[in-house]
């Protein structure tokens, strides 16, 4: 980041530190890799306002973002409900899809369009290579 990494945004609120987003485009395509606000200031509106600025800033676009799977076995089953409700209030829709990963399962999520299975993968082995993709043993399965 200090380099000035490309899709590295540090969110501020005048000199309070609020956050910071990671993405990375492929196509028309906005992946949010990592997206974080302080724990000491969720549920203050900052999250829906960087959605709303991202989604302003790439009208054009589609944004594309993983949470983990609503798993009710998990010891976070519930951050994970809200965290779905968050992007959901935001105008995020799921997939219908699953990226299987070698330690978890994330589920896509997207707001302003649809994507295909194709095209997950597809940004997937951008992102990574093809070979890093066959090593990881990536899988986009469909939810069932």
């Amino acid at each position: 980041m200090r380099n000035g990494k490309n899709g590295f945004d540090i969110i501020y609120d005048h000199n309070k530190w609020v956050g910071f987003l990671y993405t990375k485009e492929y196509k028309q395509i906005i992946c949010v890799k990592f997206f974080a606000i302080s724990e000491l200031l969720r549920s203050s509106g900052y999250g829906s306002k960087v959605m709303d600025s991202m989604n302003e800033k790439h009208s054009n676009k589609r944004i594309v973002l993983t949470i983990e799977e609503l798993d009710e076995k998990t010891e976070n089953y519930q951050q994970r409900v809200k965290r779905k409700a968050f992007y959901e209030k935001n105008g995020f829709s799921s997939t219908g899809f699953i990226i299987k990963e070698p330690a978890e399962r994330q589920e896509v999520l997207i707001r302003g369009g649809t994507i295909s299975k194709e095209e997950i993968e597809a940004m997937y082995k951008h992102f990574l290579g093809n070979l890093l993709f066959s090593l990881l043993k990536i899988e986009v399965l469909k939810i069932e």
